[in-house]
């Protein structure tokens, strides 16, 4: 039986609530908390060529890499990605999305990260491939690049930012003219199931207690205010996330022993418990996965509304 929203909030109190700020540095700290571990780890669990850690397309996929291939060419598409455009991926994982990114269509790109670990495992990866990527390790506020980006993207990394409309405006700063911002998120079909339960709570702690879950309309508003205008929101749908879970649950049981050797039993005993909540978490009815395309709003170009009337 599929799990409804209300299952998901049940009995249980918060152990700590979400929307919790911290300074750069314990922010930093907390991140690290789950992607400061070896990068081997997720390598293993997520599987396929490009390690995507999100969700992934399946509807014409039959293996991990297709899967991963298939949705980052979704992003380029909704992006209208061209040859010798410079991008910048915030939250940029292990690299597998920027390298194969620039890779296939001819671009530069610049990977952020709070993780050592990720900045080591980007940089092989980009020279494996002979990607043109730099990588910059550090909190976001501190990034002051050489240049404009014609893309900024990122996926399923929002939810880790609490002062979302002063990135928001940061990222706007760092985009040339015609610039255009991609992400992909999770958002809560309706403010009210913010309420934690026990799963969620604990699904908070392993990320650090750095989550920030919204709903879209939220965050369409600071898109808005922080001076973008919205292109498109394409919506995913919920089962292709559990697919993918379903395949990291795969690559946890077939790969036990190196998963272990790599992080430990208890963080292993941690991924594996985290997995199974998910897996309930992104099929209920109180959760959607859209990506979100926008482009910086002049607002001095703007028409200009009378609200006396004309």
């Amino acid at each position: 039986m599929t799990p409804t929203s209300s299952s998901l909030r049940s009995a249980g109190a918060s152990r700590k609530p979400l929307y919790q700020s911290y300074g750069k540095e314990e922010e930093k700290r907390r991140i690290n908390l789950h992607y400061g571990k070896p990068a081997d780890f997720f390598q293993l669990m997520t599987g396929g060529e490009w390690n995507v850690y999100s969700c992934n397309l399946w509807e014409n996929a039959q293996t991990d890499t297709e899967s991963q291939t298939a949705k980052l060419n979704l992003f380029a598409a909704l992006a209208n990605l061209r040859p010798k455009q410079r991008i910048l991926d915030v939250g940029c994982g292990w690299g597998g999305p920027l390298v194969y990114l620039c890779k296939t269509f001819g671009l530069s790109g610049v990977g952020l990260t709070a993780s050592l670990p990720q900045k080591l495992a980007t940089e092989a990866r980009a020279e494996s491939y002979g990607a043109e990527v730099e990588v910059f390790h550090g909190h976001w506020k501190d990034f002051k690049p050489d240049g404009k980006f014609d893309l900024i993207y990122s996926d399923e990394v929002l939810v880790h930012i609490p002062d979302l409309l002063g990135f928001f405006e940061k990222m706007k700063s760092l985009l040339s003219d015609e610039g255009s911002m991609l992400h992909k998120e999770l958002h809560l079909s309706h403010p009210d199931y913010v309420s934690m339960s026990r799963g969620s709570s604990f699904i908070n702690e392993i990320f650090g207690e750095t989550g920030n879950y919204r709903v879209l309309s939220e965050e369409l508003g600071l898109l808005a205010q922080a001076g973008f205008q919205v292109n498109g929101v394409h919506s995913m749908a919920n089962w292709q996330y559990r697919k993918t879970i379903d395949y990291w649950l795969r690559n946890m049981r077939d790969r036990r022993a190196e998963l272990i050797e790599a992080a430990g039993t208890e963080f292993y005993f941690n991924i594996l418990k985290y997995l199974r909540i998910a897996r309930l978490f992104v099929m209920s009815s109180g959760i959607t996965i859209d990506v979100v395309c926008s482009r910086k709003c002049e607002r001095e170009s703007q028409p200009r509304l009378n609200k006396n009337g004309p």
